[in-house]
């Protein structure tokens, strides 16, 4: 049943492994970021990074998942044609029974209409 949420859901939702290889997207990924499945599954996040942000952007985000075990904020994003777009972003941590990292999801969705680069 969980799965149909994640089909039908119009956010994007991104699901990586502890080291963030990409594992699974759903269809509204697809739509907003242009990537097929195929073409995105065993990529990492960092393919949709847009320049825009710089490294202790990325440190700090991470920082803070680390510490909280989530962080929702605004992120600029690269589209596969190259378009530059705003979204709000959700980042959540899951653990196992034990504590151990096993997952990362991330959710978002698109703030504006897209920008040249």
């Amino acid at each position: 049943m969980q799965w149909i949420f994640f089909e039908c859901a119009r956010e994007g939702i991104i699901i990586t492994s502890p080291d963030t290889t990409i594992l699974a997207v759903n269809r509204a990924f697809c739509a907003i970021t242009g990537y097929t499945e195929k073409e995105i599954l065993g990529q990492t996040p960092k393919v949709l990074a847009s320049g825009r942000h710089d490294q202790d952007f990325y440190r700090d985000m991470w920082a803070s998942i680390e510490s909280a075990g989530a962080r929702r904020g605004e992120i600029w994003n690269r589209r596969k044609s190259g378009e530059v777009y705003q979204e709000t972003l959700s980042i959540t941590a899951l653990c196992d029974d034990n504590g151990e990292l096993t997952n990362y999801v991330g959710m978002f969705c698109e703030l504006d209409e897209a920008v040249d680069s």
